[in-house]
């Protein structure tokens, strides 16, 4: 139970920090919509000053007479929508400039250290892919190494996660040599904290495998 709380936890953790991390976005398109209403409605106020028939009678309640409809801040409207939901999307009709960042792509590599039950220790790197839906990328040969750890290569499809079973390839293993991993890039690691390696997260899971969580960024995932 304690172990299910714990995680729940961390998951929460997670959600938080991506909530307020997406924030400052969120806020920025807001502004820029009240600041162009603003701009829009003191341009009009001016170039367009009301001497006409509405503007000299008493509105009353229900009166349909007295709505004007201002296309101005229509047009504004729809482009700015439009705008917000390329910057999400990362659709090409939008200048790359204004797209919000999106997933990791590409590749990049991270360090773990493994200890014997006898207290060894050895070092591996593994190489992770990250690549977009329906592509098949080219997995590069590495040298596996010779020490107790050897290193590894992962792809992963964007917006997606996968598990590592280090211990596949290496001279120990968890189930016969009681290894297990220690530290992610010299830091620390266990179940209850994850590494922050800086493109993807990894987790230590229950069995003792790695979890690699590339960053997703704040663009939506493509639906078609």
């Amino acid at each position: 139970m304690g172990q299910i709380f714990a995680d729940l936890s961390r998951e929460l953790g997670v959600l938080f920090i991506s909530i307020l991390s997406i924030l400052p976005a969120l806020i920025g398109y807001v502004a820029i919509i009240l600041l162009v209403m603003l701009i829009v409605s003191a341009v009009r106020q001016r170039l367009t000053p009301a001497h006409d028939y509405t503007s000299l009678k008493t509105v009353t309640f229900g009166d349909e007479s007295a709505v004007v409809s201002n296309k101005a801040a229509s047009i504004i409207s729809v482009v700015l929508i439009f705008v917000i939901w390329g910057a999400f999307t990362g659709t090409s009709w939008l200048p790359g400039f204004l797209h919000a960042p999106g997933p990791f792509l590409g590749q990049e590599t991270f360090t773990y250290t493994v200890e014997a039950e006898d207290g060894s220790q050895d070092d591996a790197t593994v190489t992770v892919i990250v690549h977009k839906a329906g592509e098949v990328p080219e997995v590069p040969e590495v040298d596996g190494g010779d020490g107790l750890a050897r290193n590894d290569v992962l792809t992963v499809q964007a917006y997606r996660s996968k598990l590592l079973v280090w211990d596949s390839n290496d001279e120990i293993s968890r189930n016969d040599d009681g290894a297990k991993i220690i530290a992610i890039d010299g830091r620390p690691i266990t179940r209850d904290a994850d590494i922050d390696s800086g493109f993807a997260r990894v987790a230590l899971t229950d069995k003792g495998t790695l979890n690699i969580e590339p960053g997703k960024g704040w663009q939506m995932e493509s639906i078609w």
